[in-house]
């Protein structure tokens, strides 16, 4: 069987970490994958028995949104009529989601992709399946109209921005007639799934929950010993939303000696880098790495002690960045948004509101590091175990994938 592979960067530089745990199943079950990402530029990346796709935008710039979705002949029919029927020009923060949309799904009309699907489906059955649920699932009416339905299969996954609506102004484009041709709606936590449900209750009965999953490290919570300087580690892009900023101010408040190491970047990285040079306080030590592979990361969990992870966003689907460090067996702070509860609680860290403040974030840290070894050691374990029992790659990707094989 044919599987179409849609995804934001997967498999290019700075793509889906999170989906190359996953990808190793899905080459498992599909002997011919075509991968299709949103964005980036295709070099030399090779994947044995899959074809990369140049991806539709060299990057995430309206310029390019609107050049390579503006500037063609391919139908906007289905947007059109959204707009007229929800009186959208009267809406303009929902119009330009909907433009926004239309310009990916004419943008994907015109990539030879488009016309390969249509071509395979008329004589094998084949599986569409998009990682994302906005984004590339804008194309999908466009497709039917030309493709053999009967012979697709069209699997959408839900993470946190791509589901909760509220991040685009209450409004995502098309949803209820992509939903109606979709065959299986995926959310990755319960919270997502409770959402859509709720949202969308006539199309209940194809929502389904399928967590994500990653390795557990063997022998990862052995000999652990405390030290003087507490070392914590945070991955996220700096961006608003994460609040990376916070995490800075929260550990000024901390009389330990602490090693802080931040993996990621974005457009806050600059003025996060400069206030650290400004106000820091002499007993933290700070590591802003930027951006590295997610490999990087996985290896400075094999070759550091590493005492507590920290998450403060505002919102979330479930961190797979939290995912990881609790398959070594460091326990968490972090907040209690979207589906993180499904993760995250007393017994491997700590839940915390998200509204608290740096002080009282601060308060919750010393709480835990000052924790005796035999109860810190206790919260390693349930960390541990909780990858083992929920969030296992071999688990929930072998199940995902028969059910989207046997799903009829």
């Amino acid at each position: 069987m044919q599987l179409f592979l849609f995804t934001n960067f997967f498999p290019l530089k700075r793509s889906e970490p999170f989906l190359v745990n996953e990808f190793e199943y899905t080459k498992q079950y599909f002997s011919s994958i075509n991968i299709l990402p949103l964005y980036g530029v295709l070099e030399n990346e090779k994947i044995d028995n899959a074809v990369i796709h140049k991806p539709i935008f060299k990057a995430f710039k309206t310029t390019q949104l609107i050049f390579e979705g503006l500037f063609n002949l391919s139908s906007v029919k289905y947007h059109l009529k959204e707009v007229l029927n929800q009186n959208l020009l009267f809406k303009p923060k929902k119009l330009y989601w909907n433009i926004s949309g239309c310009f990916i799904a004419r943008a994907f009309q015109k990539h030879p992709i488009f016309n390969l699907i249509i071509q395979k489906s008329k004589t094998q059955k084949c599986v569409l399946y998009f990682y994302w649920g906005d984004g590339m699932v804008n194309a999908i009416p466009y497709l039917l109209e030309k493709a053999t339905k009967q012979n697709l299969k069209i699997i959408i996954r839900f993470h946190g921005s791509d589901l909760y609506e509220n991040f685009k102004s209450n409004y995502s484009p098309l949803r209820n007639l992509i939903f109606t041709n979709a065959d299986l709606l995926v959310t990755i936590s319960e919270a997502g799934k409770t959402y859509l449900c709720s949202k969308y209750p006539k199309h209940e009965s194809k929502i389904y929950l399928s967590r994500l999953g990653v390795l557990s490290q063997i022998n990862a919570i052995a000999n652990y010993n405390k030290t003087d300087v507490i070392t914590i580690v945070s991955v996220s892009n700096i961006i608003p939303l994460k609040r990376v900023n916070l995490i800075f101010e929260s550990l000024q408040h901390i009389k330990s000696k602490i090693n802080w190491h931040h993996f990621g970047a974005g457009k806050g990285f600059e003025d996060l880098n400069q206030k650290i040079k400004n106000n820091s306080s002499a007993n933290l030590k700070i590591n802003l790495h930027g951006f590295v592979a997610n490999t990087e990361i996985i290896n400075f969990y094999k070759s550091t002690q590493v005492d507590l992870f920290i998450n403060l966003s505002t919102s979330e689907g479930i961190p797979v960045s939290i995912m990881e460090a609790y398959s070594f067996g460091i326990p968490a702070i972090a907040t209690n948004v979207g589906g993180t509860a499904e993760l995250v609680s007393n017994k491997n860290g700590r839940l915390i509101d998200v509204t608290l403040d740096a002080i009282a974030i601060a308060k919750t840290i010393e709480e835990l590091i000052s924790l005796p070894i035999t109860e810190f050691n206790l919260l390693k374990k349930e960390a541990y175990q909780t990858i083992e029992l929920n969030f296992s790659t071999e688990k929930n990707y072998k199940h995902f994938y028969e059910m989207v094989l046997n799903h009829s």
